[in-house]
């Protein structure tokens, strides 16, 4: 498992909905190490050490963190209310990625010098893991047809904002078609990146315990993207370009009943952080 992969877990348990939220966010000391055992079998000893890291980890993130949340979420509501979406939405989407990586940094050092310890068996049962799952990702991507893929992505993009803002109007699910087909796919590209993101991996752990080996390690995960070809990169500007233009588009189409479902959503979210945030404080 990559640390890139370990703080999404985290991330992802904000972003869950209702008890959902708190639920797995208060049980991310053994949500983690549960996932960790997918890619690689711990020792009681590392598991334990892990699920101390989270534990940690996780008083920082409430106290730190939380609030930072909690004042996004309302900024992104009252543009969302006063439609001045557009005009920060680059904002927003920087602060989304500062969340990302402010808890990156502060998780890697720690996680990165767990992976020092591991044993050459475990350091062999990850490289593989990690790449059965890309050739299995792989074995299912082949097997689709760009129409296939196309239709999926307008699936995922329609739930998705069903999930914020309820059933879309004729002019929105349009938007969404559209959007949809003008997607890049980034699968071959991403890969090839992956395998070289891997295959960097794999030579540094093999001198993981020397002080080089642990730099250049912490630097691995810290800099991960420093392994994407010029064409990925490409490829994700003109996605996230692509994202950008139709957000806007369907904030200027929303009904006021999709506004104030979207809005209610965020509040409930500012209220789970808020409860976490009260926890921590007690």
């Amino acid at each position: 498992m990559t640390l890139k992969k370990c703080c999404l877990i985290m991330v992802i348990a904000l972003f869950l909905q209702g008890c959902g939220l708190k639920f797995w966010y208060n049980r991310l000391d053994w949500v983690v190490p549960w996932y960790v055992d997918d890619f690689v079998e711990l020792t009681s000893s590392q598991e334990e050490q892990l699920e101390q890291l989270m534990v940690s980890k996780t008083r920082w993130h409430r106290t730190s963190e939380l609030p930072k949340y909690i004042e996004w979420v309302d900024k992104l509501a009252s543009d969302i209310e006063s439609e001045t979406v557009e005009q920060n939405y680059d904002l927003h989407r920087k602060q989304i990625q500062g969340f990302f990586s402010t808890l990156l940094n502060e998780v890697g050092i720690d996680v990165v010098m767990m992976m020092t310890e591991l044993t050459d068996s475990q350091v062999t049962e990850l490289i593989d893991t990690l790449e059965e799952e890309d050739a299995d990702y792989m074995e299912e991507y082949k097997d689709e047809s760009e129409e296939e893929r196309v239709d999926q992505r307008k699936e995922n993009l329609k739930d998705s904002l069903e999930e914020w803002v309820g059933r879309l109007s004729k002019e929105q699910r349009a938007i969404v078609r559209e959007w949809a087909k003008n997607i890049k796919g980034t699968t071959e590209a991403r890969m090839a990146y992956r395998e070289s993101w891997r295959a960097e991996l794999k030579r540094i752990l093999a001198y993981r315990e020397t002080e080089d080996g642990k730099k250049q390690l912490q630097d691995l995960f810290k800099n991960f993207d420093q392994y994407r070809t010029p064409e990925l990169r490409a490829l994700y500007e003109h996605n996230n370009a692509l994202t950008r233009e139709n957000l806007i588009r369907l904030s200027k189409t929303m009904s006021e009943k999709q506004k104030k479902k979207m809005i209610e959503r965020l509040n409930n979210y500012k209220e789970d952080f808020s409860d976490l945030l009260a926890d921590a404080e007690e």
